[in-house]
């Protein structure tokens, strides 16, 4: 089966809310670099983050640019979800804008930006915001070998150089301006592909609730203790219990207004479990093809 038909499966829904994603790449993605950010603070230049997962593979981060878990998770995967919906192979606009772009992959989409704006629970007054984040996520490198290649078909790994490329193109009248998006041919779907809810990772207000959002698309549940969940979220041993008060908590509740599980168990472990993936509703969840 060619790509071309694994994006017209009928297991994948394009809506334009679920965003379909190699499974290595949600293992191994970006957003374990990401971090809360703090009032007022602003990018900085320069991020490398080098990390070992549970299963040995080492993932490695490149970043001009500090990244949030928002905006950029949410926009990250609102884009994905948009460029899965309007996917075309080799529209005119990369002819034109991309030629250049070898390591990208063949397909790309154009949609229109009311519609990220939509998706990402922002308006058009945040462009500059919106733009700082597209800019952020293209320019980042990711490089990733594998421990046990027999896991993966055979694969020591992978590298991505930017993962993608982008453009507006500027439009007046009702429609509005229209984003052209050619991501890396790693993030079209495979095989194997999970799917995160662009809508209510964007509707999720804190970075907390963001975090764990992310950690259970390629998983049922997680389970431990609030330091380990503080050291998940890279929270500061120094500023874990009032973290646990302010940020924790909350955002336990907020989960539980998107139907994930929370227990607290007798050892004084937190047990969270996402919403099935069913094709009934869009909640995040996992497919396999």
């Amino acid at each position: 089966m060619n790509n071309e038909e694994r994006l017209l499966d009928k297991k994948i829904i394009n809506d334009g809310r679920r965003a379909y994603l190699p499974q290595p790449f949600f293992q191994s993605t970006i957003f374990i670099a990401s971090r809360q950010r703090k009032v007022g603070e602003h990018r900085k230049n320069g991020l490398l983050v080098k990390r070992q997962n549970k299963w040995g593979d080492i993932i490695t981060i490149k970043s001009p640019l500090t990244l949030f878990c928002r905006p950029d998770m949410g926009v990250f995967l609102a884009a994905m979800a948009l460029f899965q919906k309007y996917i075309k192979k080799e529209p005119d606009f990369m002819r034109t804008h991309f030629c250049n772009a070898s390591d990208k992959s063949v397909w790309g989409a154009e949609f229109p930006v009311g519609e990220l704006y939509d998706l990402t629970q922002t308006s058009s007054d945040r462009w500059s915001e919106l733009e700082a984040s597209l800019m952020a996520i293209g320019s980042t490198t990711i490089s990733v070998h594998y421990a046990d290649s027999q896991k993966h078909g055979g694969r020591v790994g992978f590298d991505i150089g930017g993962l993608w490329l982008w453009r507006r193109e500027k439009r007046n009248g009702r429609l509005g301006s229209l984003l052209q998006l050619n991501p890396v041919k790693e993030l079209v779907p495979d095989r194997n592909y999970l799917y995160g809810d662009a809508l209510i990772c964007n509707k999720l207000k804190s970075d907390t609730a963001r975090s764990i959002f992310w950690a259970l698309v390629c998983r049922e549940h997680v389970k431990g203790r609030v330091e380990n969940y503080a050291q998940f979220c890279g929270v500061e041993p120094n500023r874990i219990w009032d973290w646990n008060r302010r940020q924790f908590l909350p955002a336990l509740d907020e989960l539980q207004e998107y139907k994930y599980t929370i227990i607290h168990n007798d050892d004084d472990t937190v047990t969270i479990k996402r919403p099935a993936g069913k094709k009934d509703n869009n909640k995040c969840g996992r497919n396999s093809a």
